[in-house]
């Protein structure tokens, strides 16, 4: 995305923030926790592979890269949207302020 990001804090206190800006870009919200947080997930595709013939078609950069093309977006519209007055859905973090 080309942001310089500097990290400060630490566990539930760590933020991102955007050099050129000073502003936050990545924090920490305990919304998002899960009820039970496990310490370590792993999926392992090889039944899919043997039994079904399912091959990955895109590795995981190119993922990553869709997943944040297409949360970009809908920031674009959602902003767009606000710009023009009308209400848009809000996140569960945003109700409170």
């Amino acid at each position: 995305m080309g942001i310089d990001i500097d990290w400060s804090g630490r566990d539930t206190h760590e933020k991102g923030i955007d050099r050129k800006t000073g502003r936050p870009v990545v924090e920490v919200s305990p919304t998002y926790y899960r009820p039970t947080e496990v310490d370590f997930l792993l999926g392992d595709p090889t039944k899919a592979k043997e039994i079904l013939g399912w091959q990955t078609k895109i590795g995981f950069e190119e993922l990553v890269e869709e997943m944040m093309a297409s949360d970009l977006d809908e920031a674009k519209r959602e902003e767009l949207v606000r710009f023009n007055g009308f209400v848009t859905h809000m996140r569960i973090d945003e109700r409170s302020s």
